[in-house]
């Protein structure tokens, strides 16, 4: 319960995402120098301490079968728990009208991309990098990570090098603080390149939302360097049809809207209409109505928000579990005291 108080009233001060991971989706916390335990670590032992006493300690008779079921839907929830901190994905779709969209963007987790010819070559995970790193075996020049931030600050540079390149002569990356909302992080990378040519050896920076991205020509191939959002490829492909909104009386508020989409997968295709209060669910996926934007044009995109979750239908058979578990320990004891 304390663990609880705490992370929910951290989340006001520094957002959701990094109070989850500070707390409650970690093994060991610390306030101050002292090390206390975090959320895993308390359902693990949760866990093993009601097990250890469903299994040696429970009456195991006809009175206490109520009960007994009623522990084990606790359990089923911790394991449902545990399924969906393993498995959950989680990302953002945006779909538009002409073209079938199936790859979603992760909101937090990020990749240090280098792409050959416009075509994906090299992908590392973001908390992959490490400071000193080489890239030489995959790349016909070697590669070296110089520094990593994931919530960076953007700063001019004091003193000019001939060696930076690009808009690294006048910039530079540094931590700063996070922000409340993960997904307006920046992460970025510094990086050096060597053996590739005169011309483009030197030091580089690349981070997420940069217009764009350092790239350099070697034997004929061009080679770019980003940082972007990790990439969740969907099974199936989502096409826009037809977005409606409707706002507050008197402003470009919305107070609702809603997308009927056309949905493609190897069965074939399904028109279907996701409104904020009516998700779909196709192939493991479920996708929710999370908001729209306009691009110059005037046409309308639709975002939708794509989460999958293996242990999604555990805290209902829980409940299930634990409700019918009750009940038979109320008739139970209601037939005993009428019985007596």
């Amino acid at each position: 319960m304390a663990l609880l108080i705490v992370g929910t009233l951290a989340q006001g001060q520094i957002g959701l995402h990094e109070s989850l991971g500070k707390y409650f989706q970690s093994f060991v916390f610390f306030a101050g120098f002292v090390p206390l335990p975090g959320g895993l670590t308390i359902c693990i032992i949760l866990f093993l301490n009601l097990l250890v006493k469903f299994i040696y300690e429970s009456e195991w008779r006809w009175l206490k079968v109520g009960i007994n079921l009623a522990h084990i839907g606790v359990l089923v929830l911790l394991i449902g728990g545990f399924l969906s901190f393993v498995t959950h994905k989680e990302g953002v779709l945006v779909i538009e009208k002409e073209s079938f969209s199936s790859t979603a963007n992760a909101y937090v987790e990020t990749d240090f991309t280098i792409t050959k010819n416009g075509e994906k070559f090299v992908v590392i995970p973001f908390d992959e990098l490490e400071k000193d790193a080489q890239y030489s075996s995959v790349l016909p020049f070697q590669m070296t990570i110089l520094e990593s931030c994931s919530s960076c600050e953007i700063e001019k540079r004091a003193n000019e090098d001939s060696q930076w390149r690009g808009p690294a002569k006048g910039m530079q990356l540094v931590e700063g603080k996070s922000k409340k909302r993960a997904e307006d992080n920046l992460q970025g990378v510094t990086f050096e390149i060597s053996g590739a040519s005169e011309n483009h050896n030197g030091k580089y920076v690349s981070f997420t939302f940069l217009p764009k991205s350092p790239e350099i020509k070697v034997d004929g191939d061009t080679y770019q360097f980003m940082v972007e959002r990790h990439r969740m490829e969907l099974p199936f492909s989502v096409k826009l049809n037809k977005f409606e909104a409707d706002y507050y009386p008197g402003t470009e508020r919305a107070e609702n809207y809603s997308s009927d989409v056309v949905v493609k997968d190897d069965v074939g295709e399904v028109e279907t209409r996701i409104t904020m209060n009516k998700p779909l669910r196709v192939s493991g996926y479920t996708l929710y109505q999370s908001s729209f934007f306009k691009v110059p044009d005037g046409e309308i995109m639709s975002v939708l928000a794509v989460v999958k979750n293996s242990g999604r239908l555990f805290p209902y058979l829980s409940l299930i579990i634990v409700g019918i578990g009750l009940l038979l320990h109320l008739v139970i004891a209601v037939m005993r005291r009428t019985k007596l």
